[in-house]
């Protein structure tokens, strides 16, 4: 029953030592812009082209460049999201990546 009594006052002291009217740093001064880059939604537009498995080989130039674009951008976000997510294999151009890449778009 003492080990309880000794253990419930030195949570009430912490509980109380950890209550106190500071307040935290004040950031309205600083200025703030967040530039939202969305990925999926670039990746839906190069999915509303009309890209067919198979297609022609200007569609699949048109996807060459595309995905590049994207790579380059997204870079790390783009190899994993490829390989780990949609199971495309791994990003490099490549006709077996480029057909499973347009069968999922």
């Amino acid at each position: 029953m003492r080990n309880v009594l000794i253990y419930l006052f030195f949570f009430i002291f912490l509980l109380s030592a950890s209550c106190n009217d500071k307040k935290g740093p004040d950031v309205s001064d600083i200025d703030l812009h967040i530039s939202i880059d969305r990925f999926d939604q670039e990746l839906h537009a190069i999915s509303g082209r009309g890209l067919e498995v198979g297609g022609r080989k200007s569609e699949e130039n048109e996807l060459v460049l595309d995905t590049e674009k994207l790579r380059k951008k997204y870079t790390w976000f783009y190899d994993d999201y490829m390989e780990q997510m949609l199971s495309v294999g791994s990003p490099p151009s490549g006709p077996l990546y480029l057909s499973a890449l347009a069968g999922v778009l």
